[in-house]
């Protein structure tokens, strides 16, 4: 092995992991030889790790899952309960702001008309008052 493969971590890796892997064949034929039981995954923790899974299952098994959340993680279920609050807030001001934008136009609208139509009574009220002029220069 060359200087430059202690650089190449994939190298590295691979070397620790035969290590590793030379250690745990090492300790289970201690096993075999003492007589005990293979061991497969994790080494055993506090010995409690059973009856946590069971209360887990248990707790998660429940048709109230929101109650769940807010006892094991209140911090977090206030969280989502403010996010969503905030959610609702947010598509009510947009829904305002839709109808105010609809509103507006419709406004606009109605201006454009009322000055076509204001335009046409002046037209109006001047023709009215030429044809009256007519009508006078007649008698």
């Amino acid at each position: 092995m060359s200087i430059l493969d202690w650089f190449d971590q994939d190298k590295l890796d691979a070397a620790q992991f035969k290590r590793d892997a030379k250690r745990r064949q090492a300790e289970e034929a201690e096993r075999r030889i003492k007589g005990l039981e293979p061991t497969y995954g994790p080494t055993p923790g506090s010995g409690n790790g059973g009856a946590t899974k069971i209360a887990l299952l248990n707790m998660l098994s429940t048709s109230d899952l929101d109650q769940v959340l807010a006892d094991c993680a209140p911090a977090l279920t206030q969280k989502i309960y403010k996010m969503a609050a905030q959610a609702d807030f947010l598509q009510d001001q947009c829904k305002e702001l839709k109808d105010y934008d609809e509103l507006k136009g419709r406004y606009a609208e109605l201006q454009q008309h009322y000055a076509e139509l204001q335009d046409e009574y002046k037209k109006l009220v001047e023709t009215l008052a030429a044809s009256a002029g007519k009508q006078d220069a007649r008698q």
